[in-house]
Parts: structure tokens; sequence; C-alpha cells
């Protein structure tokens, strides 16, 4: 896949833009449009290369990419590619190292409380990082994965957020472009919509699909759309593509 395709693909989806000035706390998801519930990741969901090659993108831009216990539970074959075709994925790793400057995988941030999660997931082999626990999720996880800081919160103190927060922090110290990529579940995301607290989502890709869904694909509420308009306003790029699936739209906001 020549460089210039995926060029093309990402102006296609979002426009023109200086992806080094596009840092910041990074937020990637898919919703179902009528009902604004979050799609469960499954084979029930409606598939959309569409949507993958977005979250590639959001990927291959990040310094950190940060995810749960949870999901690693949930997902025992997750390895955070920029897409599982090796071709396409060589060309994105590319487009980072010529659109983003970045040379190197991203590292990968863990938030467990409780330590439960496979320490041989595939996830640890395609990556280095941190896993932040609790003193009791450390010692129920043991030793950690090869590559992998442990770092324990303080009982009664800090919270998930606090541990994304000081990520965000520790990468602005080390460069002014730095990017977080928040890929957690509803429960530790939409904390970062909220007015109070030590760092917010600087920018939402957000994939939206307007068919019919089955149940079983349908998960927890997202953020409300009044909450992520007095963020954002409005949105900076809308692309309405009918796929095999159905019907999706693909918008990025972003703080000014």
């Amino acid at each position: 896949m020549a460089p210039d395709e995926i060029d093309e693909r990402v102006a296609a989806l979002y426009g023109d833009i200086d992806w080094r000035e596009a840092s910041g706390l990074l937020h990637v998801a898919a919703i179902h449009g009528p009902s604004g519930r979050i799609l469960k990741i499954g084979p029930d969901a409606p598939p959309s290369p569409i949507d993958r090659f977005a979250l590639g993108l959001a990927r291959a831009r990040a310094d950190v990419l940060v995810t749960t216990g949870r999901i690693l539970r949930s997902e025992p074959d997750l390895v955070h590619r920029y897409s599982e075709a090796s071709e396409e994925d060589e060309a994105i790793a590319e487009w980072r190292r010529r659109a983003v400057g970045r040379a190197e995988r991203p590292r990968l941030l863990v938030l467990s409380e409780t330590g439960r999660f496979p320490i041989d997931h595939p996830a640890f082999g395609a990556s280095q990082g941190v896993i932040w626990t609790s003193a009791a999720g450390a010692a129920a996880m043991g030793r950690p994965p090869a590559g992998f800081d442990v770092v324990q919160a303080e009982a009664d103190r800090d919270t998930a957020r606090d541990a994304i927060a000081s990520c965000v922090r520790t990468l602005a110290a080390e460069r002014t472009d730095a990017t977080v990529l928040l890929e957690a579940g509803p429960s530790t995301s939409n904390a970062f919509y909220e007015k109070t607290g030590a760092a917010r989502v600087d920018e939402l890709l957000l994939s939206r699909f307007d068919g019919t869904i089955v149940p079983a694909a349908q998960g927890p509420v997202f953020v409300p759309e009044d909450a992520r308009s007095a963020l954002f306003g409005a949105a900076r790029s809308r692309r309405s593509i009918d796929e095999a699936s159905g019907s999706w739209r693909f918008e990025r906001y972003r703080v000014d």
C-alpha cells in the first residue's frame, strides 16, 4: 500500500490537518446514533472498515494508549495494531512517522484496581508501559509482564482518572505535542467530559451507526450530546458514508 493512499484516506475522512498540532487527550468511540448507546465490540455489532481505520489512525497518533483490565479480560486476543492487515498496518506506521513524527509504537497504560487480568495477554507482548493498580491489585497480579512498570495508587486518594491525568502531565513535560488515547470503557472515559477535574478530553473521534442493531450490540449510554456540545461546540468535520452494514457518520470534535 502506497503512503499517499493513506494520506488520501485520512484527508477524505477528516480534512487537511497538521496532526502534530492536534495533541492532548484523545478519545475514540463508536455509538448507535438513534439510541446514543456505545456499540459493544463483538460479532453482533455492525462491522465498519472505516471505523476500524479511524481507530488505527487514533492509535498511530498516540504516545500512550489507555486500556483497562476489564477490556483485557473481555478481549483475550486484543493487540493494539493500527490495522489487522499487515500491509495496511505497516502503511499506517509509516504515516505515523511522517505525519506525527513518531518512530516507535505507542506505550500502554493499563488501569486495573483489582489486578485481575491475564499477565500473558498478547497486548503485553506487543508493547511496553505501565500498570496502574491498588496495593491489593499488585499483590493479586504478582510479577508484572516484561517491559511494564507498576504504579500503586494511594489508598482512598488516587483514582483511574488521576492516573490518566498524571500520565498526561508527565508526557506534557516531556514534549508539547504529546497525545494520550483513551480506549477505556465509559465508566472511565465519561469522567473526562465533566467540567471539574484534573483533565478533560481535547478531541473526540466519534463513529455513529444510524441503522438498526440487535440488543446484544447495545452497550452503556455514551456521553450525552448536550455535554459533548458544551465541551466541543460543533463538529470540526462530519462524513456520512454508506457501508455494507448500513449508514455511518464519522465526526471529529476538538476543543479550541
